[in-house]
C-alpha cells in the first residue's frame, strides 16, 4: 500500500537579484525547484541555498533553468550542478533532474524532470538574451538540445505505460510545455513566445493521459494552473508579471506567487 505524497513547489526566484536572500518556509515533505533559482557562476551563494533546502527537506528536486548558466558554458553548468548532488552538505538529498528520472520512496510517485528548452525559428534568435549570456550557446544548440528533451521525455513516457502504468508520474520542466495560457496574455500571440514555450506537452501525450498527474514548469514569469490533455499544468513563480492586464485578467487569470504551494498525488 502505498503512502500519499505531498509536494512543494516553485520557480523562477531568481536570488541573483536579492543576494541569494530568501528563507523559504517548509509546507511538504519534498521539494521541487523548476529553474531559474539563480546562477550558478554565483557557485558559492547558490550552492548555499540549495543546501539549506536539502537540510529541511527530505528531498529536493533540481530542474535547471536558462539563468543557472549564465555567465558559464552549458558544460561548465551541468558540471557545477552534479557537484552539488555529489557534495556531503547536500546530505543525499539532492536529485538532478537533467533528463532524469526520480522514484519518491515508498510512493507510486516518479518524477521525470529536464530543462525543455523550446524550439526557437531563426527569426526569433535577436529575441533571446541567453545567447549572449550563456558561453558559446547558439540557436542550433538549443534546437538541438530541446528535440534531445523531447525525444527523453516520450521514451520515458513509453517505458512507463508499458512497465510500470500503476505509477503517477509527475513532469518537471523549466520552459512551458504549451503556448497557450502558459504566458502573460499579451505573450501568448507572437513569435516571440517561442523563447519560453512549445508545444512539447501536445508532442509527448498524443492522447489524453491518465498516467500523468501534473506537469510543473517555470520560465514564463507567469503563475496558471489549468488542465491540457488531462493533465494539471501549474507554475508558481517567484517572479510574476503582473501589469498590462485588464480588469478581468486580472480577476480571472491572475495568480500569485504562493511559497508554500503542494500538490497531493
Amino acid at each position: 500500500m502505498y503512502k500519499q505524497t505531498e509536494i512543494q513547489y516553485l520557480s523562477d526566484l531568481h536570488l541573483e537579484n536579492c543576494d541569494y536572500c530568501f528563507e523559504l518556509e517548509k509546507s511538504a515533505p519534498y521539494l521541487i525547484l523548476a529553474g531559474d533559482v539563480g546562477r550558478l557562476s554565483d557557485f558559492e551563494k547558490y550552492s548555499n541555498f540549495i543546501f539549506q533546502q536539502c537540510s529541511k527537506f527530505e528531498h529536493v528536486y533540481l530542474v535547471l533553468g536558462n539563468h543557472e548558466f549564465y555567465g558559464l558554458s552549458r558544460e561548465e553548468g551541468l558540471k557545477r550542478a552534479d557537484g552539488l548532488v555529489r557534495d556531503g552538505r547536500a546530505l543525499q538529498n539532492l536529485t538532478l533532474l537533467h533528463r532524469g528520472r526520480a522514484d519518491i520512496h515508498k510512493t507510486d510517485t516518479v518524477l521525470l524532470g529536464c530543462t525543455l528548452h523550446s524550439y526557437i525559428s531563426p527569426e526569433c534568435t535577436r529575441l533571446s538574451r541567453d545567447f549572449a549570456r550563456i558561453e558559446n550557446w547558439t540557436i542550433s544548440e538549443h534546437n538541438r538540445e530541446f528535440r534531445k528533451d523531447l525525444d527523453w521525455l516520450r521514451e520515458s513516457l513509453q517505458d512507463l505505460r508499458r512497465s510500470e502504468p500503476y505509477k503517477n508520474v509527475v513532469i518537471v520542466t523549466h520552459f512551458a510545455p504549451a503556448f497557450q495560457r502558459t504566458s502573460h496574455p499579451r505573450h501568448s500571440i507572437g513569435v516571440q513566445s517561442e523563447c519560453w514555450c512549445s508545444n512539447a506537452l501536445e508532442l509527448v501525450c498524443e492522447q489524453p493521459q491518465k498516467q500523468v498527474r501534473y506537469w510543473i514548469f517555470g520560465h514564463t514569469h507567469w503563475n496558471a494552473r489549468f488542465h491540457l490533455s488531462g493533465i494539471t499544468v501549474l507554475s508558481n513563480q517567484k517572479s510574476c508579471e503582473s501589469n498590462n492586464l485588464s480588469w478581468m485578467q486580472s480577476l480571472l487569470r491572475l495568480r500569485k506567487f504562493n511559497p508554500s504551494a503542494t500538490i497531493k498525488l
